[in-house]
């Protein structure tokens, strides 16, 4: 295999490459938490802004209230930090923001709006 060039453009930008790197990391990290008020809550995605120095990470929670999870999370916020800062080569680990993800709703609401135009 031939070496890559250092100065070569990647094949896609580094945010993109981070974003999933802290997803892996905050899901195997998630996998790890055993707190009874989570119930079944997985990583949806993160998106790390350009400065990196702040994480939005996407939540799938299939409660009815996102919120008590987020909230859960958030506590546990420094034990992410951690996680990332021993994994990742980063010059500054990211503050993490969690939050639910938007397209589960919208992608609910869309399926209802079918249903009714399909009666």
């Amino acid at each position: 295999m031939a070496k890559r060039r250092r100065n070569a453009p990647r094949d896609y930008p580094r945010t993109a490459r981070l974003n999933e790197l802290l997803r892996e990391i905050v899901a195997a990290e998630l996998d790890r938490i055993d707190d009874d008020r989570l119930g079944f809550v997985s990583v949806a995605g993160v998106e790390v802004d350009n400065e990196l120095t702040k994480a939005k990470v996407f939540l799938s929670v299939l409660d009815d209230d996102p919120g008590d999870a987020v909230a859960v999370l958030d506590e546990y916020s420094g034990r992410f930090r951690k996680a990332i800062g021993q994994q990742a080569r980063l010059r500054q680990v990211p503050v993490i923001e969690f939050t639910a993800d938007p397209a589960i709703q919208t992608g609910g609401r869309v399926e209802e709006i079918l249903a009714e135009l399909h009666q």
